[in-house]
């Protein structure tokens, strides 16, 4: 009994030092309109791999390998500037934390 208790306190702890929040790949400099497009290259290199029907955690680190490649880093929605636009991932999930990541990127004003 202890032990469970124990267990509960340390998974309850490292949920509220890890968060909840949505998570953006994001790399300072690129557009919007960049971000979206490097991560659906990331996506067409993966459904090369696998069907997408559920996200594992072969297809979770094969997202993050491939964007990281490309300079992205995971970044809260609390630490991304104000000027960024942002989208949420756009793969659906019945279950919150087996959500993808959304992107983040500067509004093009050129």
């Amino acid at each position: 009994m202890k032990m469970r208790c124990l267990l509960c306190g340390l998974g309850f702890g490292l949920l509220l030092v890890t968060g909840c929040g949505q998570k953006y790949w994001y790399q300072e400099g690129k557009t919007f309109e960049e971000c979206k497009a490097d991560r659906a290259a990331c996506r067409s290199e993966l459904l090369k791999r696998t069907d997408l029907y559920r996200i594992g955690d072969y297809e979770r680190q094969f997202m993050e390998d491939c964007m990281q490649q490309k300079g992205y880093r995971l970044v809260p929605e609390k630490e991304l500037p104000l000027t960024t636009k942002r989208e949420d991932s756009d793969i659906p999930s019945e279950v919150s934390w087996a959500r993808g990541y959304g992107v983040a990127g500067s509004i093009d004003n050129r």
